[in-house]
């Protein structure tokens, strides 16, 4: 067996930010000399993104995909847990053909986790990208316990400190380690572009990311009625849940406020559609907040909500934040009155700023220096 595998397991077969961050991994392993398999659910957008980049240099294997309720479970979907864990151990055989497994997300976890019992030569990695219910936390400190986990990796110090706090009996340890995401390929290498023409007025405001009540796009046709001058984009996916959801921010709202829908190609985008704004309203304490990372990186004025692990990211580029609603609609109208130098320079200061702070060649060397620690056991 090739001393450097790794396998890497997700949960979805759409394309989120987990899912982002994932295919940097899959990047940073391959240019490394790593033997790279993703077990995922196929037949989506992360397929098609895995295919397109890498082709067949990538291994991948199907994982029936684990639909659970969103917010809090019931019984049904402990039934559907338990199933999926004895589901789960048909792929025994093929844990064992990589040295390093590593577990994209929360969903599969404990199912997982299970399977880690039985491979306990293996060395298993967990990702945690939020901010998890008290449950799924002892999950993963249960996870912490045993011998075969690694390595727990955190997505940001804002997810750590919510997790120590909410479990303190936890002990604190090198097993625990914060990775931040960083800027994906598609957006750290995009040069600066002066979206703010000498003498031009601001047109175009867009909010990426999944279209959901915690987003905040509620906020927009209230903007959109307030500044009918100015575009409105949604730019992101809808799931089926919340495609009601939509249809009421677009019926209420004035012919400014556009869906675009999701896309594989966000810079093309923002760049056809002259972007100059993007908001980040999140109703929810965020995790970390990648969309705002890369509005900055994309040469946008970015705004964001003062919530969880964006006000850190405000505080770390010099991004302007707001406490509610009220404040985003002031915030936008003083962007309105800005002078074009005024907005480039801002601009100018996130787009440095972001990749000073979340600089994907750190990301890459921080995660390669993990993985390569371990004990490879064959």
């Amino acid at each position: 067996m090739n001393a450097l595998s790794i396998l890497f397991v997700d949960q979805y077969r759409e394309v989120a930010g987990g899912q982002v961050v994932l295919q940097t991994l899959v990047e940073n392993a391959r240019e490394k000399g790593f033997r790279v398999g993703v077990l995922a659910p196929l037949g989506g957008a992360l397929e098609e993104a895995l295919v397109s980049s890498w082709g067949s240099s990538v291994e991948l294997h199907d994982l029936k995909q684990l639909d659970l309720h969103d917010g809090s479970k019931g019984v049904c979907d402990l039934f559907q847990l338990v199933a999926y864990c004895f589901y789960v151990l048909k792929f025994w055989r093929l844990t064992g053909s990589y040295n390093i497994i590593y577990v994209n997300g929360c969903r599969v976890a404990p199912a997982f986790f299970l399977l880690s019992l039985l491979r306990p030569r293996r060395r298993w990695f967990y990702h945690m990208h939020l901010c998890h219910s008290r449950m799924e936390k002892l999950i993963f400190a249960a996870i912490s316990l045993v011998p075969s986990t690694y390595r727990i990796v955190i997505a940001s110090s804002y997810i750590r400190d919510d997790f120590f706090r909410s479990v303190p009996f936890v002990r604190k340890s090198d097993r625990f380690v914060v990775l931040e995401n960083c800027l994906s390929p598609a957006f750290a290498n995009l040069p600066f572009t002066d979206r703010f023409p000498e003498g031009k007025p601001v047109l175009t405001v867009a909010l990426i990311g999944r279209v959901s009540p915690e987003k905040g796009h509620d906020v927009l046709p209230r903007l959109a009625r307030r500044f009918p001058s100015v575009r409105f984009l949604i730019i992101g996916r809808t799931a089926p849940a919340q495609h009601n959801f939509l249809r009421s921010l677009l019926e209420k709202s004035l012919p400014n406020l556009i869906y675009l829908g999701e896309t594989s190609q966000l810079p093309k985008l923002l760049e056809e559609h002259h972007v100059q704004i993007s908001i980040v309203p999140s109703r929810w304490e965020e995790p970390f907040g990648l969309t705002s990372i890369e509005s900055m990186a994309a040469s946008c004025v970015t705004l964001v909500a003062h919530k969880g692990m964006l006000s850190m990211i405000a505080e770390r580029t010099g991004a302007p934040s707001f406490e509610d609603d009220d404040q985003l609609e002031q915030l936008l109208g003083q962007v309105f009155e800005s002078d074009s130098d005024s907005l480039r320079k801002l601009a100018r200061k996130e787009y440095d700023s972001v990749h000073s702070e979340f600089d994907m060649n750190t990301f890459c060397w921080r995660f390669i220096s993990l993985i390569r620690a371990t004990t490879t056991v064959a």
